[in-house]
């Protein structure tokens, strides 16, 4: 009866020290079956919802989805958490895209590289200093324009558009100028005494241009221009009554200009401004510019001639 008592015994103790070496080596008992289920639940739950690796399911550092979620890594590092993605997924590894800021910089370079020489025509303003000369028999135009006291020379303030038809060595295009300038002063007598009467004079440059454009570097490019031009003078004098045939000269001349520009491209300095008003203006390309202007009219009405040279500055804008 003792050595039955043994027998079980020993056959107890031998299943107990089973059950426990199998629970280390991850096998499972009949009575662990619930235990085992448990688990397997919970990982059909973890693999359902949230990507996270066994570990701390509260945190949410780590790589994120397109949906919002995230999954941790334990003891994982963030790096360039900031980074902004184009794609759906904002998805950088520990450890990757140190020169992430590089990589942007030379894709954003490369998109204004694409887009700026794409502009079909152009559109530009500019203001020009009168500095050019006027002359006349009597020198009536500098007496009262210049030498009298208040006058003013305002300068020219200037439109173009351009058409380019061809953009490959050089860049040709065909275009239009027109401008408007001011002038004002005090009346003359033959004596040379001043008078009290104002005299205002608008000048009216019209011109049809032919513009070739050479690119030195991205950042700047020189350009010629000429042709044909018109300037329309119209002159009022404040001592006469409105219908009066002298409260109002009008007249006109053909004649022609010539001009430079240098440009300095405002996209190559400015990339997301540029970026940006490619996107929202369809503008691929814009400068600012110092130029210089001469222009020769001697067919007036009056004998009065208009020469010589000036300078300006301006902005231009290339569109698609």
């Amino acid at each position: 009866m003792s050595k039955m008592k043994k027998h079980l015994l020993f056959s107890l103790i031998f299943l107990g020290s089973f059950a426990l070496s199998a629970q280390d080596h991850g096998q499972t008992m009949p009575e662990q079956d619930s235990e085992y289920r448990a688990i397997q639940e919970e990982l059909k739950d973890v693999e359902a919802n949230d990507m996270y690796l066994m570990g701390d399911r509260s945190s949410s550092e780590g790589i994120g989805h397109g949906d919002g979620s995230s999954f941790a890594i334990q003891g994982g590092v963030k790096k360039n958490a900031g980074l902004k993605s184009s794609g759906k997924f904002n998805v950088t590894a520990p450890g990757t895209f140190d020169n992430s800021t590089e990589y942007l910089e030379i894709n954003r370079v490369e998109q204004i590289r694409n887009f700026k020489t794409k502009g079909k025509w152009s559109f530009g303003f500019s203001f020009i200093k009168d500095d050019f000369d006027y002359r006349d028999p009597g020198n009536v135009f500098n007496k009262t324009y210049e030498e009298s006291t208040g006058s003013v020379k305002g300068g020219v303030l200037q439109v173009s558009m351009n058409k380019y038809f061809t953009k490959r060595y050089l860049l040709m295009s065909i275009g239009m100028n027109a401008g408007v300038g001011y002038n004002s002063g005090k009346g003359i007598f033959i004596d040379n005494t001043q008078s009290s009467a104002n005299f205002i004079l608008w000048t009216l440059p019209l011109d049809l241009s032919l513009s070739v454009d050479l690119p030195l570097t991205s950042y700047f490019q020189i350009s010629g221009t000429g042709g044909p031009s018109f300037m329309g003078l119209i002159q009022n004098r404040s001592d006469r009554d409105t219908g009066d045939k002298y409260k109002q000269r009008r007249q006109v001349s053909y004649g022609y200009f010539y001009g430079a520009k240098l440009k300095m491209s405002l996209s190559s300095m400015f990339k997301e401004s540029a970026i940006k008003m490619y996107s929202n203006y369809d503008i691929t390309n814009y400068y600012f510019t110092l130029e210089s202007r001469f222009q020769n009219y001697e067919n007036f009405q009056d004998e009065l001639s208009i020469s010589g040279a000036s300078f300006g500055i301006g902005f231009t804008f290339e569109y698609l």
